[in-house]
């Protein structure tokens, strides 16, 4: 009686270890707190969007520092860094803990210039860019 009680919580344990890993390489960054504008256009920015321009996080920095994008592109945030990263797009997180390999995808609501920032590492800042 106990053996299969065991083999069901075994394979109960391994269903939740390999639905709990970090999933970012793909996802859609869900923001906790964030205006109506940057919270739908986080939210929409699926995986099969296609990219319009990319900003690495590398060395304690945004790589590059700004890019230009249309209304409804996509940006992907890539963390090539050892260092634990944060994203946020005008105040609004949209990336709260990223390890070095995790992306991000964010899809441009508006015209304006967005300005990117990391919590953990007050130096980090970028811009963009989004006509219409």
């Amino acid at each position: 009686m106990r053996s299969p009680a065991l083999a069901l919580l075994a394979l109960i344990c391994a269903s939740l270890l390999a639905c709990s890993g970090s999933g970012r390489a793909n996802s859609t960054a869900v923001p906790t707190r964030t205006p109506a504008a940057v919270a739908s256009a986080t939210a929409t920015a699926d995986s099969t969007s296609v990219i319009a321009a990319s900003i690495d996080q590398q060395n304690l920095q945004f790589v590059p520092a700004a890019v230009s994008v249309k209304v409804g592109d996509v940006v992907l945030f890539t963390s090539h860094d050892p260092s634990l990263h944060m994203i946020k797009v005008d105040s609004t997180i949209i990336a709260g803990t990223m390890k070095n390999g995790d992306m991000v995808r964010w899809k441009a609501p508006a015209p304006g210039q967005y300005k990117i920032t990391c919590d953990y590492h007050p130096q980090m800042s970028a811009t963009i860019n989004v006509s219409p």
